[in-house]
């Protein structure tokens, strides 16, 4: 018949499925679906954040280059700004700001450009140990 359809059970034998039991089974759990978003807010509402508590969320748009082997592509990205930039922390005090004098900071990058992370070069032996 091709309005029934027939699948295999684990044991191998053919069950009928009515379509209309397919269908009433289909809105019973729609209908559990729907009481269950509406009882939402009364179960686990206290979770939720007051709309008055929530902060606005203050974004900027930033180009951002993505390396792929020897590819690299540039896309735009939207980034969250965070604290001051954002508006919702108090600036900073001129006197509380610490200034880095930039030629302190240049010459601590490149003492530190090419230094391992013990510190010493040579730390191994020879490739003569191995024949090499």
């Amino acid at each position: 018949d091709v309005g029934q359809l027939s699948t295999m059970t684990e044991a191998g034998s053919k069950r009928e499925i009515n379509p209309v039991a397919e269908m009433e089974n289909w809105k019973s759990a729609v209908t559990k679906e729907q009481q269950v978003a509406g009882a939402f807010e009364s179960n686990w509402g206290y979770l939720r954040a007051r709309p008055e508590e929530c902060k606005p969320r203050a974004y900027e748009t930033r180009l951002v280059k993505y390396f792929s082997g020897a590819n690299a592509t540039v896309k735009e990205k939207r980034l969250a700004l965070e604290g001051e930039a954002r508006g919702d922390t108090p600036m900073t005090p001129q006197a509380e700001k610490v200034t880095e004098d930039p030629q302190e900071l240049n010459r601590r990058m490149a003492a530190s450009m090419y230094r391992t992370t013990a510190c010493e070069y040579g730390s191994r032996g020879s490739l003569g140990l191995f024949g090499a």
